[in-house]
């Protein structure tokens, strides 16, 4: 399998905003007929993207495309991208009954490249980072505690600095701060319009860092 920065996006979108589930479909009436079955029903896999901003949505789309020649359907209402017929795309991602509570990096994506990091990790804080001026700080809240600790060795590969506090509630918090905030900002950033704005204003008082 060939890991590109839209594979990383794909992957880190669907631990973030994502779902992937398995259907039990009944086959339609015309494919019964030129092919008749004697189970008239079948398992249909769907991986999901949920968002809001039409950018990410967009991005997932047209990543998609260029890794599985597979767009999706998108539902205006429900802020949602729906690929079916994606069994062999969650296989290979390792994204079988992927929940909030057990999503994991691959190692693929810890063997790759800085470019490859550099996105898996965009992509996934787009969905899932909060960005405060106030506290001039990144978090990011999760139940799965296993999985945010390999998001902190992502990020210790590139040198930014974080830390794990918790249980609250049941669930963890990475936080950036300080100059690591630049550090991302510097090397990963945005690509979610409000987040990159919040992490501007952030840079623009990067003197007050201590």
């Amino acid at each position: 399998m060939n890991i590109t920065p839209e594979l990383a996006r794909i992957h880190a979108h669907i631990c973030g905003d994502g779902y992937v589930n398995v259907f039990i479909t009944k086959r339609a009436p015309g494919s019964l007929i030129s092919h008749p079955r004697k189970n008239i029903y079948y398992n249909d896999w769907i991986m999901a993207y949920c968002n809001k901003s039409r950018i990410l949505i967009d991005e997932f789309q047209n990543d998609l495309d260029k890794c599985f020649n597979k767009r999706g359907l998108y539902s205006p209402k429900k802020y949602e991208v729906r690929a079916k017929g994606s069994k062999k795309i969650i296989l290979n991602l390792k994204l079988n009954k992927k929940n909030s509570k057990n999503w994991i990096i691959p190692n693929f994506i810890f063997r790759s490249s800085n470019k490859i990091i550099k996105n898996w990790l965009r992509a996934f804080f787009d969905d899932e980072a909060t960005v405060d001026t106030k506290k001039r700080a990144i978090f990011v809240t999760s139940i799965n505690r296993k999985g945010l600790f390999q998001v902190f060795k992502l990020l210790k590969k590139l040198k930014i600095k974080s830390k794990i506090n918790g249980p609250y509630l049941k669930a963890w918090r990475l936080c950036i701060r300080s100059k690591n905030v630049i550090k991302y900002h510097d090397k990963i950033s945005f690509l979610h319009p409000e987040k990159l704005e919040k992490i501007k204003i952030i840079k623009m008082g990067r003197e007050g860092f201590s």
